[in-house]
């Protein structure tokens, strides 16, 4: 079982960022593509999974936020994103990025990573780890 890890964000977030926040946190990860780019993975030493990221999904209604993550403190851009894309789906584009990370030292590399995405783009980063 991983940890889960959610990413919201403001605007789609592009590869570059993704990889540049995960050598921002660790510049000797791997990096591999699975299912033709469905998913990214940082690995360490080639092996072991540190983070994988799945596709994002767009976030069209706010409500969808307070529904999917009750009581997560979501950054204004983000929900004021998600109002734009609800008036006019040209206007914003808001993205929900679902990410998984093993429940070790790596995993928590893993959700650095994630809150790293999360700060560069004005996002919001939640890891489901009991806390």
């Amino acid at each position: 079982m991983s940890r889960e890890i959610t990413i919201l964000a403001p605007r789609t977030v592009t590869d570059l960022e993704l990889v540049e926040s995960a050598y921002g946190v660790d510049p000797e990860l791997g990096l591999r593509r699975v299912n033709p780019g469905a998913m990214i993975q940082f690995l360490r030493d080639d092996k072991d999974v540190v983070l994988t990221v799945l596709q994002p999904s767009y976030l069209r209604a706010p409500d969808e936020i307070d529904r999917m993550l009750p009581g997560a403190d979501v950054a204004a851009a983000v929900r004021e994103a998600a109002r734009r894309a609800t008036a006019d789906p040209a206007a914003a584009q808001p993205v929900w990025i679902e990410a998984l990370a093993p429940w070790d030292e790596h995993g928590e590399t893993g959700a650095r990573i994630c809150r790293a995405v999360a700060a560069a783009v004005g996002g919001t980063c939640v890891v489901q780890d009991g806390r």
